[in-house]
């Protein structure tokens, strides 16, 4: 059963303050951190989850590493950790390229 929007929202909101958190220490401790590479971390991150969620969904898949992929927007060059599958599935690739640039559109 899905979850209310409210809760996820609500834990939703305690993740990004974590993140936040962890960026801000960085930048406190003289890190020199960037938008575009807190962009990358997300879409890295939301990447790999959606992974999961695939191979949940398709048993017969396995995980098989991450390669490097940039992109470059307005903001600067967002260096990516793209996940593949053991097998290439097409409509895997497809679902994740269309999920991660819906926003752009």
């Amino acid at each position: 059963m899905p979850k209310s929007s409210s809760k996820l929202d609500d834990e939703m909101k305690q993740l990004i303050e974590k993140a936040a958190e962890g960026y801000a220490k960085r930048i406190h401790d003289g890190e020199k951190i960037g938008i575009s590479d807190i962009i990358s971390d997300v879409m890295s991150a939301i990447m790999k989850k959606e992974r999961e969620f695939f191979l949940q969904e398709n048993k017969y898949e396995e995980a098989n590493g991450f390669y490097s992929r940039s992109l470059q927007l307005a903001i600067g060059k967002l260096d990516l950790k793209i996940p593949r599958t053991r097998i290439g599935n097409d409509s895997y690739d497809e679902r994740l390229c269309v999920g991660m640039t819906k926003a752009y559109v």
